[in-house]
C-alpha cells in the first residue's frame, strides 16, 4: 500500500518574540499559527490525509484558553485532514499542562492528542508509535519501547518522537537522548522527529522537518514542511522538503575592507524575495574602512533597512580609520578639531574607548552631512 503524509514539528504556538520591537511581534506571533493553514494547504496539494506534529505544538506548558480555543478551531477547519499532535520538552504533557486542557475540552475527530506511548493504527497497515515527553528531560531513550513493539506483516511502521539525536551535535535543546538507528532496531519504515528547529537527514528513514516559520536567526533550513511517501512496508520514504514560512530570519556579518561589501547585500535580500517577502535581518559589521567612506555605508545601511521588515545592525567591530586629509574633507569649522580628537582616540584609547570613538566619528559624519542612520 501507498501511504502520504506530513511531517512537521516544532511549531511553538503562542512564542511571545520578546526581542522583537512590539510593532513585529504580534506578526511573528501570528506567523506561527498562520503555518497551520500553510500546512494545510500543502497537506491538500500533496493529497496527504496525515499531519505528524513531531512535539513542541506549544511554546510552554501552559496557554491561554482563548489562544488554545482559536488554535483547535483552526485544526478543526480541516476535517479532511487528520492532525497528529506530539508533547515536546516545551509543551511536556504534565498534570495541569495544555495538554490536559486539550484533553478534557470538545473532541474533534480529526485531532488526536499521542500523549501515551502505544501503537496506533492510523489508517489500515499503517502503525504510528509515539514518543511523548512528560517531562522537559530524561535520561533515558523514548522511542526505545517501539523495539518490542510487534505488527502483522506489511504494516506500515512510523516513529513519532521528540529529543536530539546522539553523536550528531547539539542542534536541538531538548535533553532528551535519541539512538541514531533506531529505525533499523524498531524497524521503522521513517521516523519523524522535532526538536531541532532546521531539515536535518539522519539517515533514509528519521528526518527532523524544522519549524514550519522560524524564530530564530540561524541559517539551519528552517521554515519547511516534509511530505513523505512510502510505497509499501520496507521500501524506502521519499522525502520531498516544501517552503512554508512567512518571515525569513537572516543572519549576516560582513567584514569591511571597503564599504562596496556592504552595498552588495541589497541583492542577496532581493534574491531572498525582499521587499516583498518580510526579512528580519541581524546584521553585524566589523573591519576597517575610511571615514570618506562613511556615507556609502550609511547609504547601503538605509537600503538594507527599506529592503527589511526589521534590522538590527551591530556596529561594535567597526572602526573607521582617518588621516588628517580626510578629516579636512569631511569636516570643517570646529567639527574638524572635535574631529581630530575623536579619532585619537581611535589609537590611543581603551579597546571600548576606541569602539565608542569610531562610532562618535560616523555619527559626527552624519551631523556635518546633515544625515542620521
Amino acid at each position: 500500500m501507498s501511504f502520504t503524509f506530513l511531517h512537521t514539528a516544532d511549531w511553538q504556538l503562542g512564542k511571545r518574540f520578546g526581542t522583537l520591537p512590539a510593532e513585529i511581534a504580534p506578526l511573528a506571533h501570528d506567523a506561527r499559527l498562520g503555518a497551520i493553514d500553510r500546512i494545510a494547504a500543502l497537506a491538500a496539494k500533496t493529497s496527504a490525509r496525515h499531519v505528524l506534529v513531531a512535539g513542541d505544538v506549544f511554546d510552554t506548558v501552559t496557554v491561554f484558553a482563548d489562544y488554545l480555543g482559536q488554535t483547535v478551531a483552526r485544526l478543526a477547519a480541516y476535517p479532511a485532514i487528520h492532525w497528529h499532535l506530539l508533547p515536546g520538552n516545551h509543551d511536556p504533557a504534565q498534570p495541569g499542562s495544555v495538554w490536559q486542557a486539550l484533553a478534557s475540552g470538545p473532541k474533534h475527530a480529526n485531532i488526536s492528542l499521542h500523549l501515551t506511548p502505544a501503537p496506533v493504527e492510523i489508517e489500515s497497515g499503517v502503525v504510528l508509535l509515539p514518543a511523548p515527553l512528560k517531562t522537559k528531560a530524561m535520561s533515558t531513550d523514548p522511542t526505545a519501547y517501539m523495539d518490542t513493539i510487534t505488527t502483522p506483516p506489511g504494516t506500515l511502521r512510523i516513529g513519532l518522537a521528540h529529543g536530539s539525536v546522539r553523536g550528531f551535535g547539539s542542534m536541538g535543546d531538548a535533553a532528551v537522548p535519541i539512538a541514531p538507528d533506531r529505525a533499523t532496531l524498531a524497524r521503522l519504515d521513517y521516523l519523524a522527529l522535532g526538536d531541532w528547529h532546521g531539515l536535518t537527514k539522519i539517515n533514509d528513514r528519521t528526518y527532523y522537518s524544522g519549524t514550519p516559520e522560524p524564530d530564530r536567526y540561524k541559517d539551519n533550513d528552517a521554515g519547511e514542511t516534509l511530505a513523505v511517501s512510502i510505497a509499501a512496508a520496507g521500501a524506502l520514504p521519499v522525502v520531498t522538503r516544501h517552503p512554508t514560512a512567512t518571515y525569513t530570519w537572516a543572519e549576516r556579518t560582513i567584514d569591511l575592507h571597503n564599504a562596496s561589501r556592504l552595498v552588495n547585500l541589497a541583492p542577496e535580500l532581493r534574491a531572498l524575495g525582499a521587499p516583498v517577502k518580510p526579512i528580519l535581518l541581524a546584521l553585524t559589521l566589523t573591519g576597517r574602512v575610511a571615514l570618506s567612506e562613511a556615507a556609502t555605508v550609511d547609504e547601503a545601511i538605509a537600503t538594507v533597512r527599506n529592503l527589511t521588515r526589521h534590522c538590527t545592525v551591530d556596529r561594535t567591530g567597526l572602526r573607521f580609520t582617518s588621516d588628517a586629509a580626510e578629516l579636512a574633507a569631511v569636516f570643517a569649522g570646529p567639527l574638524s578639531s572635535i574631529a581630530g580628537d575623536i579619532a585619537a582616540l581611535q589609537t590611543t584609547g581603551t579597546a571600548d574607548e576606541q569602539r565608542i570613538a569610531s562610532r562618535a566619528l560616523q555619527l559626527l559624519a552624519q551631523f556635518s552631512r546633515g544625515t542620521t542612520s
